[in-house]
């Protein structure tokens, strides 16, 4: 994966970094939201192997008085004993079928439960007293799952079950006297059920311990210190400062089960000299809070007027453009810099007039850039320039035509709209990280909603832009228990 699509995903990525803020850093914020998803598949895999659909059992009244269950209860309090032959004569046995798993989720507790119904036979010999009885309740996982400040993922799960008609009455007759009892068969049906339930939330709190996120974002992180190279041909640079992380509550869609980790962060894009390293020394704790769904990056991307000169002269210099009356020009030593707030472009310029004149001359022009966000458009902006030259011809053609041309270029040098050029930038962009593989662990996914220019601003040293970008990221983890 070449540095460009790098670069730019973890500018996606950075929703799960953060940093303690160092020194003052007059950039735009960015709010970075991300949701990090698991497939409810994955969990009902687990809970579909340690429960079948279908459960049956049975057993004796020998069984029941082991355990001191409470079967016999009255009889037993009665007598202070039963013999064994009775116990022995009775027989139970039930068939439980589980319906498919539902997902909830609220707070930090996710649950999944699964509705169950059955029959029961129980009886005391083989013809008589013999109860028929159905079966119905729920069974299922319930998780507590936090993100300590140490970013490990801390699970704690355990079995849910009930059962409704547990008790079912019973007549008996123990040594010529008679006793009306009820079956407990609760006791009996939880311990086969939740000791099957038991195994698959040890299975399930392992396998979400096992991945591990800090040493996923520790890796990460350590690649944010050094500003990231994105295209060497233009010497683009990224840093990557992020202050603050959160991570949300449970959230439960149709088919995922997830949460939502943010942080807020400064981005910058440079164009010329690498820029220092970031001081980012240590992960900072992560605490739980509000996250929204999105993010909304504010990208400042800045050009010293070296770095922009030097892409000038490979881009334009000395290229012949053509202009209106056979007239073509040729430019050489541009020098963009700045004057009082105003961008200044100078220029050597070699013309050629109708192939019989060829004067040079030096033009000096003077931009004021304002753009409107809100329109995509340069609106107020203005243009002029001042030519110096020894050629008799251009001095009488700036003389007579010199509004006529200021008017003409800066007509169409700001009706250009920047909608069409942000558009393709966008479909760039989202076709570089819609899709970010995190080795086999996980894969990003994000979709870019807008991307829009907020601002120009010219500086003394520099000239920046800003650049808004909203979207959402989700990272889905395709396999948890992978070290």
């Amino acid at each position: 994966m070449n540095n460009y699509k790098r670069l730019l995903c973890l500018s996606t990525l950075i929703g799960l970094f953060s940093l303690v803020s160092y020194g003052e850093n007059k950039d735009p914020l960015s709010n970075i939201d991300m949701k990090i998803s698991l497939k409810k598949s994955y969990i009902e895999n687990i809970i579909n192997k340690e429960l079948p659909t279908t459960i049956t059992d049975n057993g004796s009244g020998t069984e029941f008085f082991k355990s001191k269950n409470n079967l016999l209860s009255i009889g037993m309090n009665l007598l202070g004993a039963v013999d064994k032959k009775y116990a022995q004569k009775f027989r139970w046995s039930y068939s439980i079928t589980r319906g498919d798993i539902a997902f909830d989720a609220k707070g930090q507790n996710i649950q999944g439960i699964a509705p169950y119904t059955g029959t029961l036979q129980a009886q005391w010999d083989a013809n008589n007293n013999v109860v028929d009885a159905n079966l119905s309740g729920t069974a299922g996982i319930n998780s507590n799952i936090v993100i300590n400040q140490n970013w490990e993922i801390i699970p704690d799960s355990t079995p849910i079950f009930t059962i409704s008609n547990s008790s079912f009455p019973l007549n008996l007759n123990i040594y010529g006297m008679d006793f009306k009892t009820n079956i407990n068969i609760n006791d009996s049906i939880q311990k086969k059920i939740v000791q099957n339930l038991q195994k698959a939330t040890d299975v399930l709190d392992e396998k979400i311990k096992s991945f591990d996120l800090r040493s996923l974002v520790q890796e990460q992180w350590q690649k944010l210190k050094d500003p990231i190279l994105v295209n060497k041909d233009y010497n683009l640079w990224l840093t990557v400062n992020p202050q603050s992380a959160s991570y949300s509550n449970i959230i439960s869609d149709k088919d995922d089960l997830g949460l939502k980790i943010g942080t807020d962060v400064y981005l910058h894009l440079y164009f010329g000299e690498k820029p220092q390293e970031l001081a980012l020394n240590q992960l900072p704790p992560i605490n739980f809070g509000n996250v929204d769904d999105s993010f909304t990056i504010n990208l400042p991307i800045t050009g010293s007027y070296d770095a922009l000169n030097e892409q000038l002269h490979k881009n334009l210099s000395e290229k012949q453009i053509d202009l209106p009356l056979d007239t073509k020009v040729a430019m050489t030593n541009l020098n963009l810099h700045s004057e009082n707030n105003l961008l200044k472009l100078d220029s050597d310029m070699s013309f050629s007039i109708l192939g019989l004149f060829h004067p040079k001359a030096k033009v000096v022009a003077t931009i004021n850039p304002q753009y409107n966000s809100e329109t995509s458009s340069f609106e107020k902006s203005t243009f002029d320039y001042n030519i110096i030259t020894d050629s008799f011809l251009l001095k009488v053609i700036n003389f007579v035509g010199h509004r006529f041309i200021k008017n003409k270029v800066q007509e169409q040098l700001f009706s250009l709209k920047a909608d069409s050029y942000l558009t393709t930038f966008k479909d760039i962009l989202q076709k570089t990280i819609g899709q970010y593989p995190m080795d086999n662990k996980a894969i990003l996914k994000t979709q870019i909603t807008s991307l829009k220019l907020n601002n120009i601003s010219v500086e003394p040293q520099s000239l920046s832009i800003t650049i808004g970008i909203t979207g959402s990221s989700v990272l889905e983890v395709l396999n948890p228990e992978t070290k």
